[in-house]
C-alpha cells in the first residue's frame, strides 16, 4: 500500500507511519536532508513507530567533510528520539559507474581525480536493499545498532580491469585534477555543495580512509557481498555499444 507524506511536514508523515510496524528513512539527496531526515524521526517518534532503520554514510563520524558533518546530526537526533533504531552507513554506491556509461563504452575511459591504486569501498545498491530488507524482517536483532554496509575494496585500476576483462575490450581509468573534476560535475549540474562532498570522498581514498570491512553485510545476510567484478559482469550489457550488443 502507497500512503503519501512530505519530510517537508511532520504531520503529513506522522499520519502516514500511524500503525507501522517499521520505518525505514532514505535521506534525499537535497542540501538539507539533514533537516528533512530528522522530520522523519520526528514523525515517526510521534507515531510511536516501534522501530526506525535511518540510512546513512560510513564517514558519518568525520565532522570534518559535508557528509560526515550532515548525518553525523542524523545520527545524533535518531539516538537522541528514544525510538529503537538500527542505522545503516553505506559508503559510494558501485552502481555510480553508471554514471560513465558514455565514456565506458564509446571511448574505453573513465575518469576521476582519486589515486588509481588507492583502494577504497562501495556497495551494490542490490546489496544495500537486501540488507536493509533483513534488518526490516528482524528488527529485535539489530535494536540500537550502527552497521556499516559495503563490497570488497578495489581500487580505480582495478574497477578498469573489471571493465576490461567483462567487455572483452581496453578500459582505461584516466586520472584528473581534482579543480578539473569539480569544474566537470559543475558543468554537469551538480549543486556545489554535493560536489565538494563527492570530492572529500575521493580525497579519502587518496589518504586510505575509505575502505570498509563487510563482515556486517555477512553477519546481517548470511551471503557474501557483491565484488567489483561480480558487477560488471551483471551489468556489462550496458556498457556495450548498441551495434555490438547481443
Amino acid at each position: 500500500m502507497i500512503v503519501p507524506g512530505d519530510l517537508n511536514h511532520v504531520s503529513s508523515l506522522t499520519a502516514s507511519f500511524a500503525g507501522a510496524s517499521a520505518v525505514y528513512i532514505i535521506a534525499p539527496g537535497t542540501e538539507n536532508r539533514t533537516a528533512l531526515t530528522l522530520n522523519g524521526v520526528a514523525a515517526a517518534k510521534a507515531a510511536a513507530v516501534p522501530y526506525l532503520l535511518v540510512l546513512s554514510v560510513s564517514t558519518a563520524d568525520d565532522t570534518s567533510t559535508v557528509f560526515g558533518r550532515q548525518f553525523n546530526e542524523v545520527e545524533a537526533g535518531v539516538k537522541e528520539s528514544g525510538l529503537p533504531y538500527t542505522l545503516f552507513r553505506l559508503p559510494l554506491f558501485t552502481d555510480n559507474n553508471w554514471g560513465q556509461v558514455d565514456t565506458i563504452r564509446d571511448t574505453g575511459k573513465l575518469y576521476g581525480p582519486a589515486d588509481p591504486n588507492k583502494p577504497f569501498s562501495s556497495v551494490a545498491v542490490s546489496d544495500a536493499a537486501e540488507a536493509a530488507a533483513a534488518l526490516l524482517a528482524n528488527p529485535a536483532a539489530h535494536v540500537n545498532k550502527t552497521y556499516n554496509i559495503a563490497g570488497p575494496a578495489y581500487t580505480h585500476a582495478e574497477l578498469a580491469a573489471a571493465f576490461s576483462s567483462s567487455l572483452g575490450k581496453s578500459v582505461e581509468y584516466v586520472q584528473v585534477p581534482y579543480d578539473a573534476a569539480r569544474a566537470s560535475f559543475i558543468e554537469k549540474g551538480w549543486p556545489a555543495w554535493q560536489v565538494d562532498g563527492l570530492l572529500e570522498l575521493f580525497r579519502g581514498i587518496d589518504g586510505g580512509a575509505y575502505t570498509y570491512p563487510t563482515d556486517d553485510f555477512v553477519a546481517i545476510t548470511g551471503k557474501q557481498p557483491t565484488s567489483v567484478q561480480a558487477w560488471v559482469e551483471a551489468n556489462k550489457q550496458g556498457f556495450i555499444p548498441a551495434d555490438l550488443a547481443e
